[in-house]
Protein backbone atom coordinates (compact mmCIF):
# COMPACT_ATOMS: atom_id res chain seq x y z
CA UNK A 1 0.00 0.00 0.00
CA UNK A 2 1.50 3.81 -0.70
CA UNK A 3 0.92 6.23 1.37
CA UNK A 4 2.41 9.17 0.02
CA UNK A 5 3.65 9.48 -4.11
CA UNK A 6 7.77 8.25 -4.42
CA UNK A 7 9.69 11.34 -5.42
CA UNK A 8 10.18 11.56 -9.03
CA UNK A 9 14.03 10.96 -10.32
CA UNK A 10 16.09 13.57 -8.66
CA UNK A 11 18.22 16.51 -10.96
CA UNK A 12 21.53 15.81 -11.46
CA UNK A 13 23.74 19.18 -12.62
CA UNK A 14 26.07 16.71 -14.32
CA UNK A 15 23.35 16.11 -16.87
CA UNK A 16 22.54 19.58 -18.07
CA UNK A 17 20.32 18.28 -21.04
CA UNK A 18 17.91 16.48 -18.33
CA UNK A 19 18.11 18.77 -15.38
CA UNK A 20 15.44 21.72 -16.22
CA UNK A 21 12.78 19.09 -16.84
CA UNK A 22 13.89 16.79 -13.67
CA UNK A 23 13.76 20.32 -11.41
CA UNK A 24 10.18 21.21 -12.10
CA UNK A 25 8.91 17.51 -11.83
CA UNK A 26 11.14 17.74 -8.59
CA UNK A 27 9.25 20.80 -7.11
CA UNK A 28 6.01 20.21 -8.16
CA UNK A 29 6.17 16.67 -6.56
CA UNK A 30 6.85 18.41 -2.90
CA UNK A 31 3.34 20.45 -3.69
CA UNK A 32 2.03 16.65 -4.36
CA UNK A 33 3.24 14.84 -1.10
CA UNK A 34 2.70 18.19 1.23
CA UNK A 35 -1.59 17.93 0.33
CA UNK A 36 -1.03 13.87 0.89
CA UNK A 37 0.28 15.12 4.39
CA UNK A 38 -1.53 17.22 5.42
CA UNK A 39 -5.24 15.60 4.22
CA UNK A 40 -4.72 12.59 2.63
CA UNK A 41 -3.28 9.40 3.80
CA UNK A 42 -0.86 10.94 6.91
CA UNK A 43 -3.56 13.07 7.72
CA UNK A 44 -5.47 9.83 8.58
CA UNK A 45 -7.53 9.25 5.79
CA UNK A 46 -7.54 5.97 4.93
CA UNK A 47 -9.64 3.87 2.31
CA UNK A 48 -12.30 1.18 3.50
CA UNK A 49 -10.40 -2.34 3.06
CA UNK A 50 -11.30 -5.82 3.32
CA UNK A 51 -10.58 -8.54 5.97
CA UNK A 52 -8.21 -9.64 2.82
CA UNK A 53 -6.28 -6.20 2.55
CA UNK A 54 -7.12 -4.30 5.77
CA UNK A 55 -7.16 -0.09 5.06
CA UNK A 56 -3.78 -0.11 7.12
CA UNK A 57 -1.28 -3.08 7.18
CA UNK A 58 1.92 -4.48 6.58
CA UNK A 59 4.04 -4.47 3.31
CA UNK A 60 4.64 -8.51 3.30
CA UNK A 61 1.70 -9.26 5.81
CA UNK A 62 -1.16 -8.03 3.23
CA UNK A 63 -4.28 -9.55 5.27
CA UNK A 64 -3.01 -8.63 8.58
CA UNK A 65 -3.91 -4.93 10.07
CA UNK A 66 -6.31 -2.39 11.04
CA UNK A 67 -9.66 -2.12 8.39
CA UNK A 68 -11.94 0.80 8.08
CA UNK A 69 -15.07 -1.72 7.42
CA UNK A 70 -17.36 1.01 6.57
CA UNK A 71 -19.48 3.38 8.66
CA UNK A 72 -18.56 3.66 11.68
CA UNK A 73 -17.38 -0.08 12.25
CA UNK A 74 -13.34 -0.53 12.58
CA UNK A 75 -11.69 -3.93 12.41
CA UNK A 76 -8.70 -6.02 13.22
CA UNK A 77 -7.95 -8.81 11.77
CA UNK A 78 -4.88 -11.55 11.39
CA UNK A 79 -4.61 -13.78 8.98
CA UNK A 80 -7.43 -12.32 6.57
CA UNK A 81 -10.12 -13.32 9.56
CA UNK A 82 -12.07 -10.80 11.30
CA UNK A 83 -10.40 -10.95 14.69
CA UNK A 84 -12.26 -8.17 16.44
CA UNK A 85 -15.06 -5.44 15.72
CA UNK A 86 -16.03 -2.06 17.09
CA UNK A 87 -19.00 -0.22 16.26
CA UNK A 88 -21.13 2.10 18.09
CA UNK A 89 -23.15 -0.92 19.81
CA UNK A 90 -21.13 -3.66 20.59
CA UNK A 91 -17.80 -4.47 21.28
CA UNK A 92 -17.06 -7.96 19.70
CA UNK A 93 -14.10 -10.25 20.29
CA UNK A 94 -14.16 -13.79 18.68
CA UNK A 95 -10.42 -15.16 20.16
CA UNK A 96 -9.97 -15.97 24.19
CA UNK A 97 -9.13 -13.18 26.12
CA UNK A 98 -5.78 -13.69 27.64
CA UNK A 99 -3.53 -12.47 29.93
CA UNK A 100 -3.75 -10.04 33.00
CA UNK A 101 -6.59 -8.87 32.05
CA UNK A 102 -8.56 -12.15 33.08
CA UNK A 103 -8.53 -13.86 36.35
CA UNK A 104 -5.16 -16.09 36.44
CA UNK A 105 -6.41 -19.05 38.49
CA UNK A 106 -10.16 -20.43 40.05
CA UNK A 107 -9.70 -17.65 43.62
CA UNK A 108 -7.95 -14.62 41.52
CA UNK A 109 -9.83 -11.99 43.15
CA UNK A 110 -7.35 -9.28 42.02
CA UNK A 111 -10.11 -6.41 41.47
CA UNK A 112 -10.90 -5.01 37.87
CA UNK A 113 -9.83 -8.74 36.00
CA UNK A 114 -12.45 -10.40 33.98
CA UNK A 115 -13.69 -14.01 35.02
CA UNK A 116 -12.84 -17.33 33.25
CA UNK A 117 -15.43 -19.68 32.88
CA UNK A 118 -14.90 -21.71 35.93
CA UNK A 119 -13.05 -19.54 38.03
CA UNK A 120 -15.22 -19.97 41.54
CA UNK A 121 -16.81 -22.82 39.88
CA UNK A 122 -18.85 -20.32 37.94
CA UNK A 123 -20.39 -22.52 34.97
CA UNK A 124 -18.59 -25.03 36.16
CA UNK A 125 -18.90 -28.86 37.43
CA UNK A 126 -15.38 -29.45 39.87
CA UNK A 127 -14.98 -33.09 40.10
CA UNK A 128 -13.38 -32.75 43.96
CA UNK A 129 -14.03 -37.14 44.89
CA UNK A 130 -12.52 -36.83 48.31
CA UNK A 131 -13.45 -34.34 50.58
CA UNK A 132 -15.85 -31.89 51.07
CA UNK A 133 -13.93 -30.06 53.99
CA UNK A 134 -11.11 -29.47 51.47
CA UNK A 135 -13.85 -26.69 49.67
CA UNK A 136 -12.91 -23.66 51.66
CA UNK A 137 -12.87 -20.94 48.81
CA UNK A 138 -15.92 -19.02 47.81
CA UNK A 139 -17.82 -20.92 44.64
CA UNK A 140 -21.10 -22.19 42.90
CA UNK A 141 -20.09 -25.84 42.26
CA UNK A 142 -21.65 -29.66 41.62
CA UNK A 143 -20.04 -32.47 43.62
CA UNK A 144 -20.45 -35.99 42.99
CA UNK A 145 -21.76 -37.68 46.41
CA UNK A 146 -18.55 -39.78 46.50
CA UNK A 147 -16.61 -36.73 48.54
CA UNK A 148 -16.80 -37.92 52.25
CA UNK A 149 -17.71 -34.95 54.78
CA UNK A 150 -21.26 -34.32 52.61
CA UNK A 151 -24.59 -34.44 53.92
CA UNK A 152 -26.58 -37.22 54.84
CA UNK A 153 -28.78 -37.56 51.84
CA UNK A 154 -26.76 -35.76 49.39
CA UNK A 155 -27.09 -37.58 46.37
CA UNK A 156 -24.55 -37.52 43.31
CA UNK A 157 -23.75 -34.12 41.39
CA UNK A 158 -25.36 -32.19 44.25
CA UNK A 159 -25.32 -28.32 44.31
CA UNK A 160 -22.91 -27.04 46.54
CA UNK A 161 -22.48 -23.12 47.23
CA UNK A 162 -19.46 -22.34 49.37
CA UNK A 163 -18.44 -18.52 50.89
CA UNK A 164 -15.42 -18.69 52.39
CA UNK A 165 -13.40 -15.37 52.86
CA UNK A 166 -10.25 -17.30 54.63
CA UNK A 167 -9.65 -20.58 55.35
CA UNK A 168 -11.39 -20.51 58.70
CA UNK A 169 -14.32 -18.67 58.02
CA UNK A 170 -16.27 -20.40 55.18
CA UNK A 171 -19.85 -20.77 54.96
CA UNK A 172 -21.13 -24.36 52.85
CA UNK A 173 -25.19 -24.71 51.74
CA UNK A 174 -25.24 -28.36 49.68
CA UNK A 175 -28.75 -28.83 47.39
CA UNK A 176 -29.44 -32.43 47.53
CA UNK A 177 -30.15 -33.58 43.91
CA UNK A 178 -33.07 -35.62 43.99
CA UNK A 179 -36.58 -35.33 44.61
CA UNK A 180 -36.52 -34.14 48.28
CA UNK A 181 -34.60 -31.16 47.17
CA UNK A 182 -33.21 -31.04 50.99
CA UNK A 183 -30.87 -28.14 52.12
CA UNK A 184 -27.85 -27.89 54.47
CA UNK A 185 -25.23 -25.57 55.82
CA UNK A 186 -22.62 -25.99 58.49
CA UNK A 187 -19.87 -23.19 59.06
CA UNK A 188 -16.22 -23.36 59.38
CA UNK A 189 -14.72 -21.45 62.39
CA UNK A 190 -10.96 -21.50 63.76
CA UNK A 191 -10.40 -24.74 61.38
CA UNK A 192 -13.15 -26.73 63.52
CA UNK A 193 -16.26 -27.75 60.74
CA UNK A 194 -19.81 -27.48 62.51
CA UNK A 195 -22.18 -30.23 61.72
CA UNK A 196 -24.27 -29.86 58.94
CA UNK A 197 -27.86 -28.81 59.42
CA UNK A 198 -31.01 -28.92 57.47
CA UNK A 199 -32.89 -25.71 56.38
CA UNK A 200 -36.06 -26.17 56.55
CA UNK A 201 -38.36 -25.60 54.07
CA UNK A 202 -41.91 -26.97 52.65
CA UNK A 203 -40.64 -29.93 51.90
CA UNK A 204 -39.17 -30.76 54.81
CA UNK A 205 -41.04 -29.16 57.44
CA UNK A 206 -44.00 -31.69 57.51
CA UNK A 207 -43.12 -35.35 57.90
CA UNK A 208 -41.73 -38.02 60.10
CA UNK A 209 -40.19 -36.03 62.89
CA UNK A 210 -37.22 -37.88 64.49
CA UNK A 211 -33.94 -36.47 66.76
CA UNK A 212 -30.76 -37.44 68.00
CA UNK A 213 -29.37 -36.15 71.20
CA UNK A 214 -32.35 -33.76 71.06
CA UNK A 215 -31.04 -32.69 67.64
CA UNK A 216 -34.02 -33.12 65.06
CA UNK A 217 -33.32 -35.29 61.99
CA UNK A 218 -36.09 -35.54 60.54
CA UNK A 219 -39.38 -32.97 59.65
CA UNK A 220 -40.53 -30.38 62.07
CA UNK A 221 -44.49 -31.03 62.70
CA UNK A 222 -45.34 -35.00 62.11
CA UNK A 223 -49.39 -35.76 62.27
CA UNK A 224 -50.25 -39.20 63.22
CA UNK A 225 -53.84 -40.39 62.63
CA UNK A 226 -55.07 -44.13 63.46
CA UNK A 227 -57.91 -45.65 64.94
CA UNK A 228 -56.81 -44.67 68.62
CA UNK A 229 -56.99 -40.44 67.21
CA UNK A 230 -54.90 -38.16 65.88
CA UNK A 231 -51.40 -37.25 66.97
CA UNK A 232 -49.33 -34.13 66.57
CA UNK A 233 -45.88 -34.65 66.98
CA UNK A 234 -42.80 -31.52 67.08
CA UNK A 235 -39.26 -31.58 66.61
CA UNK A 236 -38.87 -29.90 69.76
CA UNK A 237 -40.04 -33.26 72.04
CA UNK A 238 -43.88 -32.00 72.27
CA UNK A 239 -46.71 -34.19 71.70
CA UNK A 240 -50.35 -33.76 71.75
CA UNK A 241 -53.02 -36.53 71.37
CA UNK A 242 -56.51 -36.08 70.60
CA UNK A 243 -59.14 -38.86 70.16
CA UNK A 244 -63.22 -39.08 71.16
CA UNK A 245 -63.25 -42.47 73.72
CA UNK A 246 -66.25 -43.98 74.58
CA UNK A 247 -67.18 -44.92 78.28
CA UNK A 248 -69.51 -48.43 79.34
CA UNK A 249 -71.84 -48.91 81.28
CA UNK A 250 -68.92 -48.72 84.55
CA UNK A 251 -68.28 -45.50 83.09
CA UNK A 252 -64.98 -46.48 82.26
CA UNK A 253 -63.40 -45.56 78.62
CA UNK A 254 -60.23 -47.04 77.97
CA UNK A 255 -57.96 -45.27 75.81
CA UNK A 256 -54.66 -46.58 74.02
CA UNK A 257 -52.92 -43.44 72.56
CA UNK A 258 -52.51 -42.64 68.71
CA UNK A 259 -48.90 -42.50 69.80
CA UNK A 260 -46.43 -43.16 72.52
CA UNK A 261 -45.25 -40.84 74.89
CA UNK A 262 -41.51 -41.20 76.85
CA UNK A 263 -43.07 -40.48 79.61
CA UNK A 264 -46.37 -40.61 81.40
CA UNK A 265 -48.31 -37.18 79.76
CA UNK A 266 -50.73 -34.78 82.07
CA UNK A 267 -54.72 -36.20 80.36
CA UNK A 268 -58.15 -34.27 80.69
CA UNK A 269 -61.42 -35.04 79.03
CA UNK A 270 -64.63 -33.34 78.15
CA UNK A 271 -68.30 -34.73 78.79
CA UNK A 272 -69.84 -35.18 75.14
CA UNK A 273 -73.54 -34.18 76.02
CA UNK A 274 -76.44 -32.54 74.63
CA UNK A 275 -78.31 -31.93 78.14
CA UNK A 276 -77.79 -32.71 81.56
CA UNK A 277 -74.38 -32.24 83.32
CA UNK A 278 -71.90 -34.74 83.13
CA UNK A 279 -68.44 -34.70 84.67
CA UNK A 280 -64.76 -36.61 83.85
CA UNK A 281 -61.87 -37.69 86.03
CA UNK A 282 -58.58 -39.32 84.46
CA UNK A 283 -57.07 -42.40 85.80
CA UNK A 284 -53.33 -42.17 86.09
CA UNK A 285 -51.67 -42.52 82.53
CA UNK A 286 -49.19 -44.58 81.27
CA UNK A 287 -46.81 -43.76 78.23
CA UNK A 288 -49.01 -45.74 75.88
CA UNK A 289 -52.97 -45.51 77.43
CA UNK A 290 -55.39 -43.48 80.05
CA UNK A 291 -58.73 -44.74 81.86
CA UNK A 292 -61.30 -41.85 81.96
CA UNK A 293 -64.18 -42.69 84.42
CA UNK A 294 -67.92 -40.57 83.44
CA UNK A 295 -70.07 -39.34 85.79
CA UNK A 296 -73.39 -38.13 86.45
CA UNK A 297 -74.46 -34.96 88.87
CA UNK A 298 -75.31 -37.62 90.89
CA UNK A 299 -72.29 -39.61 91.41
CA UNK A 300 -73.72 -42.34 89.09
CA UNK A 301 -71.48 -44.18 86.32
CA UNK A 302 -72.17 -42.27 82.77
CA UNK A 303 -72.20 -44.26 79.75
CA UNK A 304 -71.43 -41.76 76.72
CA UNK A 305 -68.48 -39.87 75.09
CA UNK A 306 -65.14 -38.62 76.31
CA UNK A 307 -63.39 -35.92 74.23
CA UNK A 308 -60.02 -36.88 75.49
CA UNK A 309 -56.76 -35.37 75.25
CA UNK A 310 -52.98 -35.72 76.64
CA UNK A 311 -49.70 -33.51 76.74
CA UNK A 312 -46.67 -34.62 76.82
CA UNK A 313 -43.38 -35.43 75.28
CA UNK A 314 -42.16 -38.20 72.60
CA UNK A 315 -38.17 -37.89 73.59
Amino acid sequence: MTLITPPPTAPNRADPATFPDRADAYVDWWATIAAEINGGALGATFVNGTVAAPSVRGNTDTNTGLNFLGSDQLQLVTNGVQRVLLNTTAFNCSLPITGTAVTQSATDTTSGRLLKFGDFGIGFSLNETSDWDNQLNSAFLDIPSTASNRPSGVFNYSGLVIRGSNANNVTQIACANNATNRLYSRARAAAVWTPWREIYTQISAVGTVSQSSSIPTGALVERISNANGTAFRFAGGLQLCFHTVATNSSGIGAWTFPAVFSSAPRCFGLAIAASDDRGVTVNTSTTTAVDFRGWTTIGNAWEGSVSGGAIGVWH
